[in-house]
């Protein structure tokens, strides 16, 4: 059996009930009013993840009632569905036709990575015209396959074998759940955060070292500098010997003016030479690109750093370009409200379901804090931001004790010369922050940060963002624009209820998921040195 194929009905057996959730579904979508009927719903909704508002739901599923009554397209739904919300629903358009279809296939994520299929950043109609030619293409996919009769059968007889309840399941629907089951796989890699960036930033210096050595690309060019520098050694050598000549030459100046003019000619010209050897070859030396990407990369973070937006491991160009275009070349009176409503409408719930999906893998032996915070994204898709924010604030300390526990448990430490330069950094008394490391939420996260290896400079920007801001205990300058844990745990801010708000509390949950696999990665690793 293809090892790719047995891998996923090796997930996807840890997933069964997902299964028989789908044959719940297609089993009732067709007795069933869906615009009216909340069990099916709610059915529906968590096995499709939709994370929508009331609004939102209720123009989907009065849809969905009516064209299950008749023959339509994907074509159709999704156009009624962009003119209904306003938004391009790939995704849970094809759900809709794929439950009153089930031979038509799934526009997922998982999928389209599968069949290497990506769309573009286009928005409105163009964005609409687009994705119903990609689903065209998907729709090809399969029939193609179908036409592979050995790849094809093996798909459908291997699921068969594993699943034999469930063999009266169309064919398409076994190959989405396998190829759903793949994107599951579990590897043994390097966490995604150390892949971004890595080119510019796999060298980088420990976070108190602020020196130029710290960036890497610049020790890079410098040494490719060097390095050329050394095909020159011999033309250096010219240089000096000629310059001795020179020296030996014009000593008797005083006595015999003719004759010098003589000697020096002949040592000048292979002077000019020379200079002009070493001129011609000067511009042929070629700074690495990595150098300018890495101060572009720098730059862009220090951007995040000074709106406080706490995106520092998206690494999306579209979104950088939203930023960097609001931003400019400002240094202060960023456009906060603007850019808080630009980051907030990128970030639509298809976008949140893929970081959910990450906490999944993240927090698989956490289920009862992944349900919280599934729920707190639900409440955020939802428009209820008091909600949402509140939740995700509460979780705050009990990860970051979670991180530090993890730590000690699998032998890492930290050296007492890393926590004095981070407490150097933030100007904290040492002996102070000794006696709270252990106890302190606020000593935690920066005896954590101290620990990192990979990608520092964003590690360093997380922790300026959660120490200084999430965790202030002053901070007025911050409250109009992020949630602060200690003030809302307190009753003291009241005013967290903001879309804004609320988004970044999911960015702040989801660096520490990430600081937890760092952790993990170490641990992992520790004895590879």
């Amino acid at each position: 059996m293809n090892h790719d194929i047995e891998k996923a009905l090796d997930n996807l057996e840890k997933r069964a009930q997902d299964i028989q959730h789908y044959m719940n579904i297609m089993g009732k979508v067709k007795t069933v009013n869906v615009a009216d009927d909340q069990d099916f719903q709610r059915e529906f909704d968590f096995f499709y993840k939709v994370r929508r508002n009331a609004e939102w739901r209720k123009v989907f599923f009065e849809i969905f009632e009516r064209k299950k009554k008749k023959n339509c397209s994907y074509k159709e739904i999704i156009t009624e569905l962009y003119e209904g919300t306003g938004q391009v629903e790939a995704s849970f358009a094809s759900k809709m036709l794929a439950s009153i279809d089930e031979n038509m296939p799934i526009w997922d994520s998982k999928v389209l990575d599968r069949i290497g299929i990506k769309s573009s950043n286009k928005r409105g109609q163009q964005k609409l015209e687009e994705t119903i030619e990609l689903y065209d293409v998907i729709v090809q996919w399969y029939s193609d396959l179908k036409a592979n009769k050995a790849s094809y059968n093996e798909y459908i007889t291997s699921f068969d074998s594993r699943f034999p309840d469930y063999s009266s399941i169309s064919d398409t629907k076994k190959i989405d759940f396998i190829l759903w089951a793949m994107g599951e796989e579990e590897e043994d890699t390097i966490p995604s955060v150390y892949i971004q960036n890595m080119e510019a930033l796999s060298d980088a210096a420990k976070i108190a070292s602020r020196s130029i050595e710290a960036y890497p690309g610049v020790v890079s060019a410098v040494k490719q500098i060097a390095d050329c520098m050394k095909q020159y050694q011999g033309i250096s050598q010219t240089f000096m010997e000629n310059a001795r000549r020179i020296s030996e030459t014009i000593r008797p100046i005083f006595e015999y003016q003719q004759q010098i003019m003589e000697s020096v000619r002949p040592a000048l010209e292979s002077l000019g030479k020379t200079i002009a050897a070493i001129t011609a070859t000067i511009p042929k030396i070629e700074i690495p690109e990595s150098f300018f990407k890495t101060l572009g990369n720098l730059r862009y973070l220090y951007t995040l750093k000074s709106i406080t937006w706490p995106l520092f491991l998206e690494d999306d160009e579209e979104l950088k370009e939203i930023i960097t275009g609001l931003c400019g070349d400002k240094k202060e009176n960023y456009p906060l409200d603007e850019l808080a409503a630009s980051i907030c409408n990128y970030y639509n719930s298809e976008k949140l379901d893929n970081i959910v999906d990450g906490w999944r893998k993240l927090l698989k032996d956490d289920s009862e804090r992944l349900l919280l915070l599934e729920e707190a994204v639900n409440l955020h898709n939802s428009g209820c931001y008091y909600g949402a924010t509140s939740i995700m604030m509460c979780q705050v300390d009990g990860l970051i004790c979670d991180i530090s526990n993890y730590t000690d448990e699998n032998g890492l430490i930290c050296s007492e010369d890393d926590e004095k330069e981070i407490c150097e950094l933030y100007q904290i008394d040492f002996q102070n922050h000794k006696k709270f490391a252990k106890t302190s939420e606020k000593h935690m996260i920066l005896r954590l940060a101290a620990m990192t290896e990979n990608a520092v400079f964003y590690w360093e920007a997380m922790t300026d963002y959660i120490y200084n801001v999430v965790l202030t205990s002053h901070g007025e300058e911050y409250r109009d624009h992020n949630p602060l844990r200690n003030k809302i745990c307190h009753g003291d801010q009241l005013d967290f209820g903001t879309e804004e708000k609320s988004l970044k509390s999911i960015f702040v949950i989801d660096l520490l998921l990430n600081l937890k696999s760092e952790m993990q990665w170490l641990a992992e690793h520790k004895f590879d040195k």
